[in-house]
Parts: C-alpha cells; structure tokens; sequence
C-alpha cells in the first residue's frame, strides 16, 4: 500500500513540462524511471519550409557503430506521411544512461544560416514514449557540435515534430550554445534516442528545415 500511494504521489508530482512547438504546447509527464506522453500534432509552423529528405529518393541515412543499440535502416513503404515511402529505423533496448544515433552525412542542403527548427514526421511503433533530440555538426577542423533539446514522441504518429534550433542548444559538455556555429557548412544531422527505450522501430518522413 505504502509503495502504491508513493508512485501514486511522484506521479502527481512529477514536472509537467510543456514542450513549445509553433504556439502548441505538449503536455509530458516525467517520473524516476520513466517519461509520458501523447502522441505530437503540431500545425505546419511559419516560415520558409525547405525539404531536406522525403525517403522518395532513396536512403541516405545511417545507423551509429559506435553506440551498439541502432541497427539497420531501410527504406520502407509500411508506412508514410507523405509521397509512398519512408525511413524505417531499427534499435535494440536502450538503457537508461545510453543512447542509439541514426545519421545522415548526405544533406540535400548544409547551408542551414537563418534556421529556426527541423521539422520531421514520426510514427513511433512502440507502446512506449520515446526520447529524442537532434546533433548538429558543422564546421570542417575543428568539427564544431550542437545539440538541441530532447522532445518526448508519443506511441503512434506524431506530425510535424518540431526541434527548436534557436533556443536551449548545447554543445556536448552540456555548455549553452547561442546557435549552431558555422550554420553555412552543417556536415551531419544525427537523431539521437534517449535510453530508456523499448527495443523496436520508428518511421520518419517529411524531414524539413524551417527558416
């Protein structure tokens, strides 16, 4: 009883984080062990939209070697939000203080000046919410790297999820970023899923830059 009024009590307790995204707000709730959300059904936001991959093309995406949790990507027609095609990304359970990276070092366009966010559509096929942010590398010698904040995706399709690329960028100490340095020259765009995650797959499609 005692352990069923305690979770109870950190539930209720727990933050509330309401995720900005064009004038919606998504309402996640967060525990020790676990985040909670809804699926995202963001309106298309203001601005000039640039296409940077619609999987029509072709796959241009990688998963990371180095982190042992993504595996293969492929493209798929199971499911799309546009055109008939999308990414079919793969990852074995994540655990908590880990992470699994899928990336792309092929973008249609690297001069990202005057960015605002990366929009992108998500259909998550696992029952549970999902982590995930974006990392940007820019720059030639040193490779200069950014990080946006983390967006929790809800079980199902999530439409025009929206990472902020002008506020609450950091570099990989976790050091504030004013913005994405050297934004005329941006080499890879990884996807970056936060333990803790059920084993499973994601579809993306529709990745957009919005300026």
């Amino acid at each position: 009883m005692k352990k069923l009024v305690k979770t109870s009590l950190l539930i209720a307790s727990s933050a509330l984080l309401l995720s900005c995204a064009s004038g919606k707000h998504q309402a996640v709730i967060e525990t020790e062990d676990e985040v909670f959300a809804i699926a995202i059904n963001n309106p298309v936001p203001e601005g000039d939209i640039e296409l940077l991959d619609s999987f029509e093309d072709g796959n241009f995406w990688q998963n990371s070697l180095e982190d042992g949790y993504s595996q293969e990507t492929e493209l798929s027609t199971q499911w799309y939000s546009e055109g008939a095609s999308s990414g079919e990304w793969n990852f074995k359970s994540v655990p908590k203080t880990e992470n699994a990276v899928f990336y792309c070092d092929a973008l249609s366009d690297r001069n990202w000046q005057g960015a605002k966010a990366v929009i992108l559509d998500i259909n998550n096929t696992t029952s549970k919410t999902i982590q995930l942010y974006l990392k940007i590398d820019s720059g030639r010698r040193p490779v200069e790297y950014a990080m946006t904040s983390p967006v929790a995706i809800g079980s199902g399709t999530n439409t025009n999820v929206y990472f902020d690329l002008e506020h609450n960028l950091t570099d990989l100490e976790g050091n504030p970023l004013p913005s994405i340095q050297e934004a005329s020259n941006v080499r890879k765009l990884s996807v970056v899923f936060m333990g803790k995650t059920k084993s499973g797959s994601v579809y993306a499609d529709n990745i957009r830059l919005v300026r």
